[in-house]
């Protein structure tokens, strides 16, 4: 009775213990799936705040020439 319920349990194609160890390898799979969607995105993020900082930079340094200039014309 006890042997035939551990059986059970310990079917490597349906037993409760693989059915276990399917769902969390499953999850993991779907998991290292969403993290490297996430990482995609990041890295689209990362380059699209780069170039808004560079393009920020290019306007304070045209800013700052354009008030030197006005500065020396007052």
């Amino acid at each position: 009775m006890i042997a035939a319920e551990a059986d059970r349990f310990a079917d490597p194609d349906e037993g409760a213990i693989q059915v276990a160890q399917d769902n969390i390898r499953d999850l993991n799979e779907s998991l290292d799936r969403q993290i490297a969607a996430w990482e995609l995105r990041l890295i689209t993020i990362e380059d699209q705040l780069r170039k808004q900082f560079t393009n920020l930079e290019v306007s304070l340094s045209q800013m700052r020439s354009q008030s030197n200039f006005l500065a020396g014309v007052l």
